[in-house]
């Protein structure tokens, strides 16, 4: 959770004793609340893939072990959200830099 809102476990903002999990419980039952917790640094291009993270951090912080997911089942969710799995992930063939000038012609160079 800590990640997909830029948060951190415990703020002032969440009340007295509360934590991120109380806090994003409070706002994931509408469209606006949820997307009021997305850290707005990197919601733009991935918003899609944050929620579904986020779904995700909430199942794994569900107050009911038997209703957490296994990690099993959290690695093949988190795959599925795969942001990478759009255009602009993949490596390009164009020639980059290093920092101390010298090109690097493919990503096995890296």
């Amino acid at each position: 959770m800590e990640l997909i809102t830029g948060k951190k476990p415990v703020e002032p903002d969440f009340g007295d004793n509360k934590n991120i999990i109380f806090w994003v419980s409070t706002k994931e039952d509408t469209k606006e609340g949820i997307m009021e917790v997305l850290d707005k640094r990197l919601s733009g291009s991935f918003r899609d893939e944050m929620i579904q993270v986020l779904r995700i951090a909430i199942r794994c912080t569900s107050k009911s072990p038997a209703s957490r997911p296994t990690m099993k089942e959290v690695v093949r969710l988190l795959m599925e959200a795969d942001p990478c799995k759009v255009d602009s992930c993949k490596p390009s063939n164009k020639t980059k830099e290093r920092p101390n000038g010298t090109k690097i012609k493919n990503q096995s160079e890296l």
